[in-house]
């Protein structure tokens, strides 16, 4: 999933964080696994960090700011059709003109659990490798445990200059250290990604509720033993690619 274009001089970077492909299944943030220098200021710090950085002249950045905010309550309006979209999956239905390219990668997913271990995926004539699945499940796992903890840091940079940092700690307690430097508008600036941060851990903890959530009733439905584990990744994988699709939409295009 490619990033939306952000304005030159502005980088939004998730740190601490590991997920598919290294992509935010938001859209709007960098995770900083591409860079491990991303977030020097969190060093040796290893919840959540979520980093904004902008350029001198950052009266502009406001407006990028805003728009990110609004994608991200955009994505989370959507992952209520999404849940819908995988609770109302036909699994007895095949490969059809009515199933999307999405679905049809999710029922063959399914179809490949659901059969006995020497099963392979028709699509890619691959056998199902279950180590290899185990081990994206328990790492997906791992990294959904670090999303809910109460726990993360967001940094505001300046024109290289760290100027605002709020901690929050296990309690959901906020605390906001500043720069003796920092002026009222960068103050301002820090609120404006702490707000922005908050909106996009909201939504990520959606997600996970719908993949959770979907997997479960996909295995049941399926009568997969353990499926509620093993269909994580592919069930994870159809929420991301159908909110990557609005990355697409013309603007001014809301999505029903």
């Amino acid at each position: 999933m490619t990033q939306t274009a952000l304005m030159p001089g502005i980088r939004l970077t998730l740190g601490g964080v590991h997920l598919p492909g290294e992509e935010d299944p938001l859209g709007v943030w960098e995770l900083a696994g591409r860079d491990p220098v991303a977030y020097a200021a969190g060093s040796g710090y290893e919840g959540p960090i979520w980093r904004v950085e902008l350029p001198e002249d950052q009266r502009a950045a406001f407006k990028d700011l805003r728009a990110k905010r609004a994608a991200v309550r955009l994505r989370e309006r959507e992952l209520e059709r999404i849940e819908g979209l995988v609770a109302r999956l036909d699994l007895v239905r095949s490969y059809s003109l009515e199933a999307t390219a999405h679905e049809d990668r999710l029922l063959a997913a399914i179809t490949a659990l659901s059969s006995p271990a020497t099963a392979f995926d028709t699509r890619t004539e691959e056998r199902v490798n279950y180590g290899a699945l185990y081990e994206q499940c328990r790492a997906l796992v791992a990294q959904f445990q670090v999303l809910v903890r109460p726990l993360g840091r967001i940094e505001t940079v300046v024109g290289g200059t760290l100027v605002g940092l709020t901690a929050i700690n296990l309690s959901g307690d906020q605390r906001t250290m500043w720069s003796e430097e920092s002026a009222p508008e960068q103050m301002e600036a820090h609120l404006a990604a702490v707000r922005l941060a908050m909106a996009s851990r909201q939504a990520l903890l959606r997600l996970l509720v719908v993949v959770v959530t979907g997997a479960l009733g996909l295995a049941v439905k399926a009568h997969i033993p353990g499926g509620q584990i093993l269909l994580l990744p592919a069930v994870y994988r159809f929420v991301r690619d159908v909110l990557q699709e609005l990355e697409h939409l013309p603007e001014g295009v809301m999505v029903r």
